[in-house]
């Protein structure tokens, strides 16, 4: 009996130490995902500097940027309405009196505003991305397959 129990004292020493190669597998692996962490960490520590100065960039460039946008409105208006000014004398100079002249100029402004309008509508039809809504339409309308019958 005391044979026996000096059997099981000596199994947990010999199942306690691994085998010397996998022992050095166990801790290669581990050097592995530590240097992964590691360079982990580093990526993410990059990419939030990244985003840091970034964020700094925009913020000293919308100023900037607003004025920009303002800027362009202001030229494409003054641009527009000297264009308006030269087609109008243009009309003036055509047909030798105001009236028509201003008729002309409206007819004009009418027929760009209703191409505008026009392509403003197809925009925005094109935005709800009719194509991909007839699919899935179709889709959801098709019985659905079942798996058994290509078996059968």
């Amino acid at each position: 009996m005391n044979a026996t129990a000096a059997d099981a004292s000596a199994a947990p020493d010999a199942d306690a130490s691994p085998p010397a190669p996998a022992a050095a597998a166990w801790e290669q692996a581990l050097d592995a995902a530590r240097t992964l962490l590691d360079a982990a960490r580093g990526f993410a520590g990059a990419l939030a500097a990244l985003v840091a100065s970034e964020l700094r960039l925009a913020r000293a460039t919308l100023p900037l940027f607003i004025a920009g946008c303002v800027l362009l409105l202001v030229l494409a208006l003054s641009a527009w309405v000297s264009l308006v000014a030269l087609l109008g004398y243009a009309f003036y100079a055509l047909t030798a009196s105001l009236g028509a002249a201003l008729l002309l100029l409206t007819a004009s402004h009418a027929l760009l505003l209703a191409l505008c309008i026009g392509l403003l509508r197809r925009g925005l039809r094109l935005l709800t991305l009719p194509g991909t809504r007839a699919e899935l339409g179709a889709l959801l309308r098709a019985p659905p397959r079942r798996a058994d019958r290509g078996a059968s």
